[in-house]
């Protein structure tokens, strides 16, 4: 799961060859890495044992649809390492917990190398950090597109958009900040949802899935909002199914529609920021069976 990190950090082992083997970085970032990947280990066994446990039961009760949902989640699990949004909250949280971890680790190798004088070894490890907080974004991609700590960021007039391509029915959860106005949402046929809209901060406005591939090309519904506050993360949820659309933010229902919804539209799902940088630190979506 370390990918490229684990090479860089190889390149990182091979100039301190002649380095004490005791020596502070080096001890740092082996126990470090033995200890992520044991703890991915357990986590990749407990997502595992999650998914046989819903499978099993929705067998066991003759529920197909249940079932074709559980693989279709197992298969975006293993195409993109998103979990789905039912997923346990102790389960997610242990590769949270883990690549934590694993983050001050290398952060204090890094500040070990520069003490000891070996600028060398703490740009490698640097460059490893880096790959590997962009390896936690790999279901994501986009032009403008700045990896931070812990999240990413979308500079103005810039796309944060899922690798793989949707259709039908799904619930897209994003964990979003932005310095001023424009959290804009993006789905299939035309669909969107801005937050804080520049013309009108206190309307939130929506877009249905009736229009074409232009983003934005749905007819327009509107509904009274209180702006997102700037520079503060918020949850922020909108579910499409074939029977209408329901849209949260920091878990209050600010807006639904019963309307008949063609879905059958294929495009990525996209955050997109427009005058003000957009920070995202949560970013994933579920395909929903009907009725759901």
């Amino acid at each position: 799961m370390l990918g490229a990190v684990l090479a860089l950090l190889g390149a990182c082992a091979s100039h301190t060859a002649l380095a004490a083997q005791d020596d502070t970085a080096q001890t740092r970032i082996a126990t470090a890495r033995a200890e992520y990947e044991s703890k991915v280990d357990r986590y990749q066994a407990a997502v595992a044992k999650w998914f046989d446990k819903r499978e099993g039961d929705a067998r066991t009760t003759g529920d197909r649809k249940a079932v074709e949902l559980v693989k279709a989640e197992r298969a975006v699990y293993s195409e993109t390492g998103a979990l789905p949004n039912g997923a346990p909250d102790e389960v997610r949280k242990q590769l949270t917990t883990a690549r934590a971890e694993f983050e001050a680790a290398m952060a204090l190798a890094i500040k070990d190398f520069i003490r000891a004088k070996k600028d060398e070894d703490a740009a490698v490890a640097e460059q490893a950090l880096l790959a590997f907080r962009r390896e936690a974004w790999k279901h994501l991609a986009g032009p403008k597109i700045v990896v931070r700590d812990d999240h990413l960021r979308i500079e103005p007039h810039g796309d944060l958009s899922t690798v793989r391509k949707y259709t039908g029915a799904v619930e897209i959860v994003v964990v979003a900040r932005t310095e001023a106005e424009n959290i804009r949402l993006y789905a299939p046929r035309g669909a969107c949802v801005i937050f804080n809209w520049e013309v009108n901060p206190r309307e939130l406005r929506v877009c249905r899935p009736d229009g074409d591939d232009r983003p934005e090309s749905g007819s327009i519904t509107t509904a009274k909002a209180v702006p997102l506050k700037a520079n503060v993360w918020h949850t922020l949820k909108w579910r499409l199914t074939e029977e209408g659309m329901q849209i949260w933010a920091d878990g209050k229902l600010v807006f639904e529609e019963k309307k008949a919804y063609d879905l059958s539209g294929t495009a990525p799902i996209t955050v997109h920021a427009v005058k003000s940088n957009v920070d995202v630190k949560e970013f994933r979506v579920t395909t929903l069976g009907k009725n759901r």
